[in-house]
Protein backbone atom coordinates (compact mmCIF):
# COMPACT_ATOMS: atom_id res chain seq x y z
CA UNK A 1 0.00 0.00 0.00
CA UNK A 2 2.88 2.38 0.75
CA UNK A 3 4.13 2.04 -2.84
CA UNK A 4 0.69 2.89 -4.21
CA UNK A 5 0.55 6.04 -2.06
CA UNK A 6 4.08 6.99 -3.14
CA UNK A 7 3.18 6.44 -6.80
CA UNK A 8 0.13 8.69 -6.39
CA UNK A 9 2.29 11.38 -4.74
CA UNK A 10 4.86 11.23 -7.55
CA UNK A 11 2.17 11.35 -10.24
CA UNK A 12 0.40 14.31 -8.63
CA UNK A 13 3.67 16.19 -8.16
CA UNK A 14 4.69 15.62 -11.76
CA UNK A 15 1.27 16.68 -13.02
CA UNK A 16 1.46 19.89 -10.97
CA UNK A 17 4.89 20.60 -12.49
CA UNK A 18 3.51 20.04 -16.00
CA UNK A 19 0.58 22.35 -15.25
CA UNK A 20 3.08 25.00 -14.10
CA UNK A 21 4.85 24.75 -17.47
CA UNK A 22 7.89 22.78 -16.31
CA UNK A 23 9.50 20.09 -18.45
CA UNK A 24 12.77 18.21 -18.03
CA UNK A 25 15.06 16.59 -20.57
CA UNK A 26 17.94 14.43 -19.45
CA UNK A 27 21.12 13.92 -21.41
CA UNK A 28 22.48 10.53 -20.32
CA UNK A 29 25.87 11.12 -21.96
CA UNK A 30 26.66 14.37 -20.14
CA UNK A 31 24.68 13.77 -16.94
CA UNK A 32 22.94 17.12 -17.08
CA UNK A 33 19.29 18.14 -17.06
CA UNK A 34 17.66 20.81 -19.20
CA UNK A 35 14.73 22.30 -17.29
CA UNK A 36 12.28 24.40 -19.29
CA UNK A 37 9.95 26.62 -17.29
CA UNK A 38 8.05 29.88 -17.76
CA UNK A 39 11.25 31.56 -16.47
CA UNK A 40 13.32 30.07 -19.30
CA UNK A 41 15.92 27.32 -19.57
CA UNK A 42 17.88 26.16 -16.54
CA UNK A 43 20.67 23.60 -16.89
CA UNK A 44 21.35 21.46 -13.84
CA UNK A 45 24.68 19.65 -13.93
CA UNK A 46 27.32 17.97 -11.81
CA UNK A 47 26.49 16.39 -8.48
CA UNK A 48 23.07 18.02 -8.38
CA UNK A 49 21.98 16.48 -11.69
CA UNK A 50 23.47 13.13 -10.64
CA UNK A 51 21.52 13.24 -7.35
CA UNK A 52 18.24 14.08 -9.11
CA UNK A 53 18.79 11.32 -11.68
CA UNK A 54 19.62 8.82 -8.91
CA UNK A 55 16.44 9.69 -7.00
CA UNK A 56 14.36 9.45 -10.19
CA UNK A 57 15.79 6.00 -10.90
CA UNK A 58 14.80 4.89 -7.39
CA UNK A 59 11.19 5.98 -8.01
CA UNK A 60 11.02 4.54 -11.53
CA UNK A 61 8.60 1.62 -11.58
CA UNK A 62 7.13 2.21 -8.10
CA UNK A 63 3.87 0.26 -7.89
CA UNK A 64 4.40 -0.62 -11.54
CA UNK A 65 3.10 2.74 -12.73
CA UNK A 66 5.75 5.45 -12.34
CA UNK A 67 7.63 6.10 -15.58
CA UNK A 68 11.19 7.42 -15.55
CA UNK A 69 10.08 10.73 -17.11
CA UNK A 70 7.39 11.19 -14.43
CA UNK A 71 9.88 10.39 -11.68
CA UNK A 72 12.45 12.76 -13.20
CA UNK A 73 9.95 15.59 -13.45
CA UNK A 74 8.80 15.00 -9.86
CA UNK A 75 12.35 14.95 -8.46
CA UNK A 76 13.38 18.04 -10.44
CA UNK A 77 10.26 19.97 -9.38
CA UNK A 78 10.88 18.97 -5.77
CA UNK A 79 14.41 20.37 -5.99
CA UNK A 80 13.22 23.59 -7.65
CA UNK A 81 10.55 24.09 -4.99
CA UNK A 82 13.14 23.82 -2.21
CA UNK A 83 15.86 26.09 -3.58
CA UNK A 84 15.97 29.73 -2.48
CA UNK A 85 14.69 32.36 -4.92
CA UNK A 86 17.31 33.86 -7.23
Amino acid sequence: MDNVILAMQVSRGAEAARAAGISVTSNPHNEHLDVESPDGLTVLAGNLAADILREARKLWGVAGVVSFQTALLYCTALYLSQRPPA
